[in-house]
């Protein structure tokens, strides 16, 4: 099969066809179905934990609400899945239109989160990583709402834009390895894990990587990177954690004065700092 543009929009990329998912045999017709759900898990096991031993944030309400949200897009992905594999098309379009309001909600309780947050956990890293996230989730979604004709692209990148929003979720898995790094790095390949089944799912249906699986990988990789790159840079540091750089280290009238990070701080970046802050001090 030869390689043709799929729709006539601006925003459509070049792409094998591949059978709808109607048209699938197995299990391969329920792909999308079983990721949604995956995703449900991965932020019911990144979040648990806190729920029951009580969330230590600076707005609770606010908090909730923002989960409810995200419990409620976790919930409209299989759903829709759902309709897709089961070619129920006109239910699957109607609340297409329903998840732009829900998209927009979601993205204005992000920031809103963040920015309140910072009146207790004041490190600025964790605002860095929600403004990576922020800006890929609009841009994934507002991408797949354009193509929605394209059903390839279509729904790799809503897969896409709720991946990046389990950033915070797999942050939470302490039990996961760090590999005894006080980096970001280490909790961005949590996440980039996530991202092999669509690799997967590409080979066995067209044969080669969807250009949306490559596009949004390198997109995601590179947030990841500029993150990692920012954190690094001691003009960085000296700013979003006066107290704990070496600067303020020099002058402060009790050298061990550092932050305290709650367990159920919102980002593992608020135990960069706590880390770092420890190791300036041996």
């Amino acid at each position: 099969m030869s390689s043709q543009l799929t729709t006539g929009s601006w925003f459509t990329v070049k792409a094998r066809r591949e059978l709808p998912a109607t048209l699938r045999q197995g299990l391969w017709r329920y792909f999308f179905v079983a990721l949604a759900v995956s995703y449900a898990l991965v932020a019911v096991g990144g979040f648990a934990p806190e729920l029951f031993r009580g969330p230590d944030l600076a707005h609770p309400l606010l908090a909730y609400m923002h989960g409810a949200l995200m419990s409620a897009w976790l919930l409209l992905l299989i759903v829709q899945a759902s309709f897709a594999a089961s070619g129920v098309l006109k239910w699957h379009r109607t609340l297409g239109l329903a998840s732009i309001s829900l998209a927009t909600l979601i993205w204005v309780s992000m920031g809103v989160v963040s920015v309140a947050q910072l009146s207790k956990f004041p490190f600025y890293d964790t605002l860095l990583t929600q403004l990576y996230v922020m800006v890929l989730f609009a841009l994934f979604f507002v991408w797949g709402i354009l193509v929605r004709r394209d059903a390839s692209s279509h729904k790799r990148l809503l897969a896409l834009a709720t991946l990046v929003l389990l950033q915070a979720a797999v942050d939470r898995m302490d039990w996961l390895p760090d590999f005894g790094s006080h980096q970001f790095w280490p909790y961005a390949l949590r996440l980039d894990v996530l991202i092999l089944p669509l690799f997967v799912f590409d080979f066995v249906s067209i044969k080669r990587i969807h250009p949306i699986t490559l596009i949004g990988t390198g997109a995601i990789l590179t947030g990841q990177a500029a993150i990692s790159l920012i954190m690094a840079m001691p003009t960085w540091y000296n700013f979003a954690h006066p107290v704990t750089s070496p600067s303020s280290m020099k002058s402060a009238p009790n050298p061990s004065l550092q932050p305290t990070v709650s367990p159920s701080a919102p980002l593992p970046s608020q135990r960069f700092a706590q880390l770092g802050a420890a190791e300036l001090q041996r």
